[in-house]
């Protein structure tokens, strides 16, 4: 679920070498040669690169889509979740292109050849931002995860302080932040958590699943209640922010210096089938969450999807007598996949502080750097996600100011700058595309920020608990509901 790499992070190789063993007094054998499929999604081969992709791109803010959805309707959801797909796949091309005529290595080079130290300054700092950003919502979406065991009967029984009318969220979310994400975020290698980029893709692929296939039952029982309450046009003061969100669900441009590097055949051409794919798997994924979430409670207006769902009496949150039992491991995966994928965010952002800050001193007071600096990330995230608990504020700051700036803007602005070395600057057609995206970029970065900063000077919505909600309900619940857990 990383989304980024700073500019110190990427020198950093996580990947496993296999060692090869061989032995000189051992008779010929016959080596059984790698599958056709092995072959096909090998690291540097096309759709090997193309999972890689996929799982730069896709992360947290899946959670929000079908909220960002319900802001501005079916239809203008639809082609705006299109439009950035296609500025996604845009901008890719252009810092390929960018890449191949100027031999960057990184997109921090690449901004600091063609725009100098300052501008390279100021990418740098988005990208830790950005990474504070992620962690903030990470955080909160843990403190998601845990709200509806405060509804426990014997969770409320065993301690009865500890409720959603106490500040119970607060307390559950800084216990489990102190007993396990602290402690794993003191990781000194990275190459220790690398397991959780496979966790988090397959969590993610489960959620979608999981979110489908409810909506489908729901649709069954009663499609009144589901697609019936769907508006494909909806004017609401949330729908300029919900642009950005869906912004941020497309943030990779940064890995793709090293994604196009890690290419068996290193030619445009090849990234440019790359980004396609990704970019078209992305768009699918995140079309049937964010629509299936959307139909699925046409009426709600949680940040997060997962908030809907009810774990304690499913039929609550179901227009199903018998609604699937999928939420709950989704609930699981998904906070396992946080819990790992925290560290991991914590490391880069770490390192490259520690490159800005304490360059000079080398090796001296490194585990007094390695202590504080981690502490510093880690309380300053957890104080901020304490205060502003909505997941989708954090992900419509993040994608209008550093997606807007590092991964639209900058590539439009570079592939400018660098004039016809740049293929679509050879055509009228190709400067218009070129300009356009940096309009894009812009347009949704300045207008959503605005609107998401005035939305959070407004207050907090009043508190949500799907298990008492009864807008969308089928009606009651059941001893079957009490065996679920």
């Amino acid at each position: 679920m990383t989304k980024t790499q700073t500019h110190s992070a990427r020198l950093l190789d996580v990947s496993q070498t296999v060692p090869h063993f061989q032995d000189d007094t051992s008779e010929p054998t016959d080596i059984a040669m790698p599958s056709r499929t092995a072959r096909a999604f090998s690291k540097g081969s096309l759709w090997g690169t193309v999972v890689n992709m996929c799982a730069a791109i896709m992360g947290a803010g899946s959670l929000s889509l079908p909220d960002a959805i319900s802001s501005m309707g079916v239809v203008p959801g639809a082609v705006l979740l299109a439009l950035t797909a296609v500025a996604t796949h845009v901008s890719v091309v252009l810092l390929v292109d960018a890449i191949t005529a100027t031999g960057s290595r990184s997109f921090e080079d690449l901004s600091v050849l063609v725009f100098g130290k300052f501008t390279g300054l100021m990418v740098e700092l988005s990208i830790i931002v950005f990474q504070f950003g992620t962690l903030i919502a990470y955080t909160i979406a843990i403190g998601d995860m845990l709200d509806p065991l405060l509804g426990m009967p014997a969770f409320e029984h065993a301690l009865p302080w500890l409720n959603r009318h106490h500040g119970g969220r607060q307390i559950i979310t800084v216990i489990f932040w102190a007993v396990l994400m602290l402690p794993l975020s003191f990781v000194e290698k990275v190459s220790s958590l690398q397991i959780t980029s496979l966790i988090g893709q397959l969590s993610l692929v489960y959620l979608v699943l999981a979110v489908f296939s409810h909506f489908v039952v729901d649709l069954a029982a009663s499609s009144g209640q589901t697609v019936g309450k769907l508006n494909l046009f909806r004017a609401s003061p949330t729908a300029i922010s919900a642009s950005a969100i869906i912004m941020f669900a497309f943030t990779c441009q940064v890995n793709v210096p090293s994604l196009y590097h890690e290419l068996t055949i290193r030619k445009p051409a090849q990234m440019r089938a790359v980004s396609l794919r990704a970019c078209c798997v992305c768009l699918f994924c995140y079309s049937l969450i964010g629509f299936a979430g959307y139909a699925n409670f046409p009426e709600s207006t949680q940040g997060n999807i997962l908030n809907n769902y009810c774990l304690l009496h499913p039929t609550t949150s179901s227009l199903s007598k018998h609604p699937p039992r999928v939420i709950a491991p989704a609930f699981a995966a998904i906070t396992v996949t946080v819990l790992m994928a925290y560290p991991v965010n914590v490391f880069p952002t770490r390192y490259a502080l520690d490159v800005m800050l304490f360059s000079g001193l080398g090796d001296r007071y490194r585990t007094t750097r390695h202590v504080g600096l981690t502490l510093v990330t880690a309380v300053f995230t957890l104080i901020i996600a304490l205060v502003e608990t909505r997941i989708s504020t954090v992900f419509s700051l993040m994608g209008g100011t550093c997606s807007a700036f590092v991964c639209y803007i900058m590539p439009s602005a570079i592939a400018y700058r660098l004039g016809e070395r740049v293929s679509h600057n050879r055509t009228a057609r190709g400067r218009c595309i070129v300009v356009s995206l940096g309009i894009f970029g812009l347009l949704v970065g300045v207008l959503s920020t605005s609107t998401t900063i005035a939305s959070m000077l407004a207050g907090k919505p009043p508190a949500f608990d799907a298990c008492k909600n009864t807008s969308h309900i089928f009606g009651g619940t059941s001893s079957e509901d009490e065996a679920f857990l």
